[in-house]
């Protein structure tokens, strides 16, 4: 009797199985992790030869009663010299109607070697009768939730498994940070960002141009309390910001972006370019534009090159540590003043 939460040992016991089990049960909170570990767990239910013409039937545990529950036990049954292989994956395990557990249970002993039966579910009480039975069996897997340096080697490889395989370093790290460490939230983004960039190399910026287009309605005010001076207001926003888990990295590179933002229509502004002109080449939106517009006003060119300098200083002592994040942002927000 057993529990896995390793897939590998999970495989690697299936693997060892003589003859090969007709049913295993995966409980996983996280939906894009389910599907490739079904693929594997089939790897081992089935040979290669049966895989090549397997039929995939999915059904929804709920839905398991009574007269769809009788067709499913028929179909687990039958015995034919000719019967294709059939996997059934039986979604939503933990939702299968109590009164269909215990025929249910019964027909997985007796299921006919061209049949296989996945159950999967995001979580299962221990108390279940379908959970008890397997783990029994040893053909429980409960993977836990992807968290710190896993989460991260798991976001590299499903950068590289997208086709971006340049990429600087705190890419993965700022990858996860605009998924909120929800594998099911990154993967999508690490497909999107594979689209946008192609084989080029991978950027912190990219990252900011195609996923970052509305900040935190409090990074907003914070742009804006910082302008007006109010120190006060200041250290509680970031305080804040803080506290709901935003990452001090993604903090200085929201006020690296508007600090550049800065710094690049200024230049434009200098050199005479209309606002059709600057709109055009720097690519923001018209709101954006008025609100630099008017911020400008108020740093001139010695004190925009002052604040890329105190940005980089931010950046680096966020790295090296030196100091907690709430006083590095707070030395930044100060040096940003007008």
């Amino acid at each position: 009797m057993a529990k896995f939460d390793s897939a590998k040992k999970f495989l690697s016991h299936l693997k060892e199985q003589t003859p090969s089990p007709r049913y295993a049960l995966l409980s996983c909170g996280e939906h894009v992790r389910i599907d490739p570990l079904v693929r594997e767990i089939t790897k081992h239910l089935f040979p290669s030869d049966i895989r090549k013409s397997l039929e995939t039937v999915r059904m929804r545990g709920k839905d398991l009663k009574q007269r769809e529950l009788v067709r499913f036990l028929d179909d687990t049954k039958a015995l034919s010299l000719f019967a294709q292989a059939r996997l059934f994956w039986i979604r939503d395990a933990d939702q299968i109607p109590a009164a269909s557990l215990d025929d249910l249970l019964s027909a997985l002993h007796t299921c006919s070697p061209e049949i296989a039966i996945v159950f999967t579910c995001n979580k299962i009480p221990a108390t279940h009768k379908l959970r008890k039975m397997l783990q029994k069996d040893s053909l429980f897997l409960e993977l836990k939730p992807l968290e710190g340096a896993d989460l991260k080697r798991w976001t590299i490889a499903r950068l590289r498994a997208a086709g971006v395989t340049r990429f600087e370093t705190r890419v993965p790290e700022l990858l996860m940070e605009i998924g909120d460490h929800s594998p099911d939230r990154i993967a999508p983004l690490a497909e999107h960002i594979a689209l946008y960039a192609g084989d080029a190399l991978i950027e912190e910026k990219h990252l900011f141009e195609v996923f970052i287009t509305h900040p935190h309605p409090n990074e907003f005010t914070l742009i804006d309390v910082i302008a007006r001076k109010d120190v006060a207001q200041v250290e509680k926003l970031i305080q804040e910001l803080l506290s709901t888990g935003k990452s001090p990295f993604l903090l200085v590179s929201m006020l690296g972006r508007t600090i550049a933002n800065y710094i690049a229509l200024g230049t434009l502004q200098d050199e005479g370019k209309s606002p059709t002109q600057i709109q055009t080449q720097l690519g923001l939106k018209p709101w954006v534009i008025k609100k630099t517009t008017e911020a400008l006003r108020h740093y001139p060119k010695w004190k925009r090159e002052k604040l890329m300098y105190a940005l980089l200083k931010a950046d680096g002592k966020l790295k090296n540590k030196s100091l907690g994040p709430a006083a590095i942002l707070s030395e930044l927000a100060y040096e940003m003043r007008p």
